[in-house]
């Protein structure tokens, strides 16, 4: 701030980053790129001698990133992707869509706005150059979700019967040509548990942890809902 033009950046410890100086154009701006994981203080010096400085900790980047391969979503739905990456590792994400005029995607953020029916796809990629595809599908917006009951018959409301310890798969349905991300939750996780079937994408497993009853409930982005009251004895 007192005489930018003739600041100069160095540090008390080298090895975890270096301080890459500004072009030509701005000379007085300096970069930071991690070099080896550990910490340094980064520390600036005016022509006047006033000082800023602040510590840098330099983490491993990711060897591997994780997304969904597919996405299906509703038009006038938001979802934001939440890459998996290395525990331990940091990275920045960018985002880039290939039709726009089917959905927007936050070039940082990663937040998708889906705007029109169609395909696409949307493209992750790590700071350290790490790329995966995600394909979107956009659909029309959900009319109701409902699951098949005992007898298979689709309901958006029932009741689920389980002893102790036993597990229930079900597959939540859609209204025709509709799509949404969807919410599926517990209302007492100490009696039933529910999350993504590993073996069956779509689908979801509940499971009988204690006697009680407990209400899964299946959400759509618009609000539509179905309900499995799950009863354990």
């Amino acid at each position: 701030a007192d005489d930018p033009l003739y600041a100069l950046a160095f540090q008390k410890v080298r090895d975890p980053c270096v301080v890459v100086p500004g072009v030509q154009s701005h000379p007085w701006i300096n970069s930071i790129v991690g070099k080896s994981p550990g910490k340094a203080t980064v520390t600036v010096m005016a022509s006047t001698g006033k000082t800023a400085s602040c510590e840098v900790t330099v983490v491993p980047g990711p060897t591997d990133m994780r997304v969904p391969e597919s996405l299906l979503m509703g038009k006038g739905e938001k979802y934001t992707i939440q890459p998996e990456i290395d525990e331990g590792s940091l990275a920045d994400f960018y985002y880039y869509i290939d039709d726009d005029s089917i959905a927007t995607v936050g070039e940082e953020t990663g937040k998708i706005t889906a705007k029109a029916t169609g395909e696409t796809n949307i493209s992750v990629t790590t700071g350290n150059g790490i790329r995966k595809t995600i394909h979107l599908t956009v659909k029309d917006a959900p009319k109701s979700v409902k699951v098949a009951d005992n007898a298979g018959t689709l309901k958006t409301k029932f009741t689920k019967k389980l002893k102790l310890g036993e597990s229930y798969s079900f597959t939540p349905v859609l209204s025709e040509n509709s799509g949404s991300q969807l919410t599926v939750k517990s209302s007492k996780k100490d009696v039933a548990t529910v999350e993504p079937d590993p073996e069956k994408p779509g689908s979801y497993v509940v499971k009988a942890i204690k006697k009680g009853t407990a209400s899964i409930t299946i959400q759509t982005f618009n609000k539509k809902k179905a309900t499995i009251t799950v009863k354990v004895s």
